[in-house]
């Protein structure tokens, strides 16, 4: 019974006389008297242990985000809503979800006053078999706390839980709000029942599984922190326990290398910051060197009590035999994610021993992986990508796995399916690549299969190492084919080289297979720009077509010796090694003289002979045109088109051109059409036709952005830039130079970025004279012009702090040149003179 005047005056009491009783100071549970007059009043406090939170870290660190979320929970406004707070904290053993929960509290309890009534915290130990509290147990250890003596706790579940809310709400209802922690919960079963029904008494909950089946619960998903808070929270624990400590700082880059070790977990972090704190001497060098051997890394996660491999070993006895099965076949998985067919595939065709066809053909074999790969992630022992369909393991608990690996675990059937079934794939979305007339494929767009290529690119580079392992022959070579046309697309030269090589390292290669990965080799190193290699893989290439008695394939190693000789301006040996190249197809097909008669004409032009390369590429158009091949006519009328730009043959230039462009629209060739369009805009611009010229540079960057090219766009953008602020439209001018830096931004492509903010400084710089003019004498607001002076000011020095990064002093020297120029036109001239000995200071050497 609670409260004052409990009971009333009663015609069954002392006739004429106020019966009243008082009691006050508590929660009472035992029998109350009637009287005439009882007052009991409490001497001390009844309810000892509504203070009992953990100590919060004095060096926590970043999770703004979640906190902001836990506030929201436990504001006190969202009482009006009748609703019961509850928030579940979840995520992976050892990522920091107590201390979290602990941070939150606090504040709330101590910080805000939100909870005067006290809080309450019991650890549940659901992921520990020996200790886990079953939801009786931590009633009977929670109404205990509220001051519950044992003798009045109830032995059946659902009256204990009856009487814990009953006497939260009460308690509430006399002191204030309360808070309840609920640490380390297994199972939404073993929670419910600790559940308040007041919405006076909020719940916060943390556990490895998400428990989105708790009703009415905000759900926050806890992952490692980023990079910045990682570091910071490695500095923050050190200066600690040793204030005057400064490794973090001193060693930025190997902390830096500490922290992605540690895969950014906070347990793996704060066992870091013991160890450094243990011994003052140690240098950061010393444990970024112990924590790289990937084999030992986990051995030496550990201090004390606080143990890495054993949180991780709590959630995964929790694991049926066939999730740790799956868990462990998923590490085997060398790429940063997986997606649920991929996984299927994985891990039916090492279960059944089947081709990557029944995993996917085979819907309850599908669903049942990608029921296991939810319970997995409801673990928080993998995590959901990007976007839903997509896994991926920690680091550490892939090498957690990788350790617990069983003599079937080798996963070398499950490996092959997997990559035998990606190649398939890949060659199907590069088709789209190779003619945007393709053949129906599982993808309808080159839209969509960019998509999924950019997508399972980094797994596919992962895999790379290991296809040379596998037992299937030539898997390297069919992974080189299937990628080839992708890698040229999006310019990735250097993987390329890489791909083509471990194609020739591979086992089981026949004379014509070995041949094209070697001339891929070759072609990978030109557009690397690696020439000298180039020199020896085309020769390579030419010993063994010479060998094969392949005189095709012979001339194409020819035509490869004679791009690398003519880039590295050897142009009188590349002539000679094209006239090799034409002797040897005499007698073969009339594409090959035309191929080969195609690459003769640029190496003329390189060498300037610019005649004799128009009569060449002539000759090639003619042989184009009678066989019908519209592809290759349009290529070589557009690359004719750009030598008659060159000797003032303008006209002509135009209409190749013209004629290029327009059989490539008719061949839907976006990607080759908007390289003709640009040259179509060049011809005009020789022509001095303006409006033409902005519209076809315009043309350009619209087709390479639909068609996924964001490095030639930003050459398009660039050059519509210029184009506008030469033809008095800056405004324009600096919308496309926007549109420029934006792309380089997204790329992280400092040139492209330097590019941009050079041009925006300048059309800015324009668009403020233009508007000068027009204001004269208008009265037109001083602070815009202020701003866009600034911003024309802020892109040249941007522009120029990138070159300096970049290298190319000079350049940046003269970036900051023309800003000093503007700063002296707009009459600032002390700022003027520190910009101009900031050039003169890079040109003689200095920083």
């Amino acid at each position: 019974m609670t409260g004052a005047d409990a009971f009333g005056t009663g015609d069954g009491g002392v006739s004429g006389s106020e019966m009243r009783n008082v009691i006050s100071g508590g929660v009472f549970l035992d029998t109350v008297v009637q009287a005439r007059h009882v007052t009991l009043q409490q001497s001390r406090p009844a309810i000892p242990a509504l203070c009992g939170l953990p100590a919060p870290s004095p060096t926590f660190t970043g999770r703004e985000a979640a906190l902001a979320g836990l506030d929201e929970v436990l504001h006190p406004q969202g009482v009006a809503t009748r609703v019961v707070p509850v928030a579940v904290v979840a995520g992976l053993g050892g990522v920091g979800k107590t201390e979290l929960v602990v941070q939150a509290a606090q504040r709330a309890f101590r910080s805000h006053g939100w909870f005067p009534g006290g809080v309450l915290f019991v650890d549940l130990h659901g992921d520990d078999r020996r200790h886990r509290l079953a939801p009786d147990r931590a009633l009977e250890l929670l109404l205990r706390a509220l001051g519950v003596s044992d003798d009045q706790t109830p032995s059946g579940l659902e009256e204990r839980s009856q009487l814990y809310r009953s006497v939260l709400t009460s308690h509430a209802e006399h002191r204030g709000r309360v808070l309840v922690v609920l640490d380390n919960a297994g199972t939404s079963e073993q929670v419910r029942p600790l559940l308040p029904s007041d919405p006076d008494v909020a719940t916060l909950v943390t556990s490895r599984r998400t428990l989105a089946d708790l009703v009415n619960a905000r759900l926050i998903e806890l992952r490692a922190l980023d990079g910045r808070d990682s570091v910071g929270l490695l500095r923050d624990a050190v200066r600690h326990a040793r204030p005057g400590d400064t490794r973090v700082d001193e060693e930025l880059r190997e902390a830096t290398n500490i922290a992605r070790f540690c895969g950014h977990l906070p347990l793996a972090l704060r066992i870091v910051s013991a160890l450094l704190a243990e011994f003052p001497q140690r240098p950061l060098a010393s444990i970024a060197h112990s924590l790289a051997d990937t084999q030992r890394r986990l051995d030496r996660l550990k201090h004390g009590d606080m143990h890495v491999r054993a949180a991780f070993e709590l959630s995964y006895q929790q694991l049926s035999q066939e999730h740790a099965r799956a868990l462990r076949l998923l590490a085997r998985h060398p790429g940063p994610d997986i997606c649920t067919e991929s996984a299927a595939i994985l891990l039916s065709a090492h279960q059944e021993g089947d081709s990557d066809d029944s995993a996917h053909s085979d819907g309850r074999s599908y669903d049942g992986v990608e029921r296991i790969l939810e319970d997995l992630a409801r673990s928080h022992l993998i995590e959901t990508g990007s976007e839903y369909g997509r896994w991926r393991l920690h680091d550490l608990v892939r090498l957690f796995a990788h350790e617990l690996a069983e003599p079937d675990d080798s996963g070398m059937e499950g490996m092959t399916a997997l990559l035998t079934h990606l190649i398939g794939v890949a060659y199907d979305a590069t088709t789209h690549l190779r003619s945007e007339r393709a053949p129906a494929t599982r993808f309808e767009t080159l839209k969509q299969a960019l998509k999924w290529l950019d997508t399972e690119y980094p797994n596919l580079l992962a895999l790379a190492p290991v296809a040379p392992t596998l037992p299937q022959a030539q898997l390297s070579f069919a992974l080189l084919v299937a990628l080839e046309d992708y890698l040229e697309h999006r310019r990735l030269y250097g993987d390329w080289v890489e791909f083509a090589k471990s194609a020739l390292g591979g086992t089981g290669l026949d004379s014509l297979s070995e041949f094209w990965a070697q001339h891929t080799l070759g072609h990978a190193l030109l557009n690397a720009g690696r020439y000298e290699e180039t020199l020896a893989a085309a020769t390579r290439t030419r010993v063994i077509c010479h060998e094969r008695q392949d005189w095709r394939g012979a001339s194409m190693a020819e035509q490869q010796l004679a791009s690398a000789l003519s880039s590295l301006g050897r142009h009188d040996d590349a002539i000679e090694a094209h006239r090799r190249a034409l002797l040897t197809r005499q007698g073969l097909e009339q594409d090959a003289e035309a191929a080969a008669l195609h690459y003769f004409a640029g190496t003329l032009a390189s060498a300037d002979r610019l005649r004799e390369a128009v009569e060449a590429e002539k000759l090639s158009l003619e042989l184009w045109r009678e066989l019908g091949e519209h592809r290759r006519t349009a290529k070589v009328l557009c690359a004719l088109g750009d030598m008659y730009v060159r000797i003032g043959q303008l006209e002509e230039s135009l209409s190749c051109c013209r004629e290029g462009f327009s059989l490539l629209q008719e061949l839907g060739d976006r990607r080759e059409a908007a390289a003709a369009q640009y040259r179509l805009a060049v011809a005009f611009g020789r022509l001095n036709r303006g409006e033409e010229m902005v519209d076809a540079f315009a043309g350009a960057a619209e087709l390479w952005h639909e068609v996924g090219d964001p490095p030639a766009r930003a050459v398009a953008l660039h050059s519509l830039g210029v184009t506008l602020r030469s033809m008095g439209r800056p405004v324009e001018a600096i919308r496309a130079h926007r549109e420029g830096l934006t792309v380089g931004e997204e790329r992280g492509d400092k040139r492209t970025q330097s590019e941009a903010l050079t041009g925006l400084g300048l059309a800015l710089a324009d668009a403020r004279d233009e508007a000068d003019e027009a204001d004269e004498g208008s009265g037109s607001e001083e602070s815009e012009e202020s701003e866009r002076e600034n911003e024309a000011v802020d892109a040249f020095m941007r522009s120029a702090a990138l070159l300096r990064e970049l290298g190319d002093r000079e350049e940046a020297a003269a970036t900051l040149n023309t800003a000093a120029r503007y700063l002296r036109h707009l009459g600032r001239a002390q700022e003027a003179d520190e910009v101009s000995e900031q050039a003169a200071s890079l040109l003689s050497g200095g920083s």
